[in-house]
């Protein structure tokens, strides 16, 4: 018994290192965006500098992984799709056109916790998929609650499963914020 307690608190314990990981990632990948989405607009460079950045950012830290022109374009991209989110007041005060609404930015922090439970390559993925935002917030809660892969998330976009039950009434919303209401306090309970 003693053994498998010590178990599940090394197997939370993990779990919960990576989604910090996982949360610290993001809003880098966020902070990236934002510097070069700012830089190259007030420098008036077009998205080529991005090879030459990458380049230079190895050259810097050799071995560095994850930050490929790709990439960099990839988190100039999560940063516009999201541009007040996890940032301070004089960043946010810079965007003259937020892209989200009023009520999808409060629907959105309050799918904060959601947002970071999922990686970048699901955030490129949905990007890069989903017509609208209401359908990624649909699918980060998805991917999120039910810990979907991203070729399984790939797979529930192909099927269209938003188009299908995404928009049907539900108290999704509801039950999993109540649902990780009641795990977080199991959790700080259980310490």
């Amino acid at each position: 018994q003693f053994v498998l307690e010590l178990k599940q608190n090394i197997i939370q314990s993990r779990y919960a290192a990576a989604r910090l990981a996982n949360k610290e990632q993001l809003r880098l990948y966020l902070r990236t965006g934002w510097v070069l989405t700012e830089k190259i607009a007030a420098e008036k460079w077009g998205n080529s500098i991005l090879k030459k950045i990458a380049a230079d950012l190895q050259t810097e830290l050799p071995g560095l992984r994850g930050f490929s022109d790709r990439n960099l374009y990839n988190m100039k991209l999560f940063y516009q799709a999201y541009p007040d989110y996890e940032f301070s007041q004089s960043a946010t005060a810079k965007i003259e056109k937020p892209v989200i609404s009023q009520s999808l930015t409060a629907e959105f922090k309050s799918n904060r916790e959601l947002f970071f439970s999922i990686s970048f390559t699901h955030h490129i993925l949905l990007l890069n998929r989903c017509k609208n935002i209401e359908e990624r917030f649909f699918y980060i809660a998805q991917a999120a609650t039910q810990y979907w892969s991203v070729s399984i998330l790939e797979h529930k976009i192909n099927e269209g499963l938003f188009k299908h039950q995404g928009r049907l009434p539900n108290n999704f919303n509801n039950t999993v914020s109540l649902e990780l209401k009641e795990t977080a306090l199991q959790v700080f309970q259980d310490e």
